[in-house]
């Protein structure tokens, strides 16, 4: 996300267990067992893990991720 631009964030040390869904931007520092789900863009930091299907608009991802990814545009 661009320093204009409004989205939300999970911090490093958050973990969530369960289905995360939003509408426009989401950065993920933290820790997430479940779905994700969005026609929006997300982040997946660094330090993030992720377990689980990803369904989103657009994915960036640099961390780690276990599951499949569903991205309706290619970067």
């Amino acid at each position: 996300m661009s320093a204009g631009q409004l989205g939300g964030v999970l911090s490093s040390g958050v973990s969530i267990t369960g289905s995360v869904k939003f509408r426009n931007q989401l950065q993920i520092d933290g820790e997430v067992k479940g779905t994700i789900e969005s026609a929006g863009t997300l982040t997946i930091g660094k330090h993030a893990h992720i377990r689980g299907e990803i369904r989103t608009k657009s994915v960036v991802v640099q961390g780690t991720v276990e599951g499949n990814i569903f991205a309706a545009e290619r970067c």
